[in-house]
């Protein structure tokens, strides 16, 4: 086989991506499609910060409400690919587009790419071992909400299927804008987020309404898809445990330890490392 691009393959880190033949891949390719593909591979912890309400949603439905990835408010770039792919191609792209002989029209693409995360939904996880202070404030409701505690095989083992959604676990990969992103794979850009998330070490569960599905009108042309898909859950299976938010009520803290006793009994239930105990 040839056109490894690791500069010494042997020392490559165990399941690292170094090359696809006929291409190459540069470390930062090598990394992207790394944490899209293998992320499903290894069982690592994972936690999900949310307002009560939303938990008491979870319990009741058994099912997360996904959002599409174009109605993202603090990341309206979701599912897009940076700006300077508008100018040049990722050394990937290049090589293959040279061992096949093609053009691409960069216009069409972008446009095409920008249809395709209007049928596509996240999940967000965080892959942050301890309990994070800045999280609970941005997605905890300033800690009196609830982190649920999981782990990636967990997650895709509580996944109950439909025949019109395809699901996908993976990494996300914080990409600058000023660099082109490779065309690795037709979901690979959905697994990217601008460098200034970093810290929130995202995992996230990837749903597509699949071709065959689109919703229609009757003429027969794609209809704009659903602003939210419900992805329906085995809650046992899901939940390893809930930590209580540090500034929720006491009142609000027994219903949701009652709550999580019906529902998850196995799940452990923690207070928050950050909580003021008197």
């Amino acid at each position: 086989m040839k056109s490894w691009s690791h500069p010494d393959p042997e020392a490559a880190a165990p399941g690292a991506i170094v090359g696809i033949y006929p291409f190459t891949l540069s470390p930062e390719e090598s990394e992207l499609l790394g944490n899209q593909l293998f992320a499903a591979d290894q069982d690592f912890p994972i936690s999900h910060y949310m307002k009560e309400k939303y938990f008491f949603q979870l319990l009741d439905t058994s099912a997360f409400s996904t959002k599409r990835l174009d109605l993202y408010d603090d990341d309206p770039l979701e599912g897009l690919y940076p700006e300077a792919n508008k100018r040049g191609f990722a050394q990937a792209d290049t090589q293959l587009m040279k061992q096949m002989n093609a053009k691409r029209d960069i216009e069409a693409f972008l446009q095409s790419q920008a249809i395709h995360r209007t049928h596509c939904y996240a999940h967000c996880w965080f892959g942050i071992p301890q309990e994070n202070a800045d999280m609970w404030e941005s997605y905890g409701d300033n800690g009196a909400g609830v982190c649920l505690v999981s782990s990636t095989h967990r997650l895709l083992r509580a996944v109950i299927t439909e025949a019109s959604v395809a699901h996908e676990l993976g990494r996300v990969t914080y990409w600058p804008d000023n660099k082109p992103l490779p065309d690795l794979h037709s979901s690979t850009v959905m697994f990217r987020k601008q460098p200034k998330f970093s810290p929130e070490n995202e995992v996230r569960l990837l749903s597509q309404i699949k071709m065959d599905y689109l919703p229609k009108d009757t003429d027969g042309f794609l209809s704009p898809c659903p602003e939210r898909l419900t992805v329906r859950l085995d809650l046992e299976t899901l939940v390893a445990g809930v930590i209580l938010g540090p500034s929720m009520t006491v009142e609000v803290r027994q219903r949701v330890i009652e709550a999580a006793h019906v529902k998850i009994p196995r799940a452990k239930i923690l207070r928050s490392k950050f909580a003021v105990r008197p």
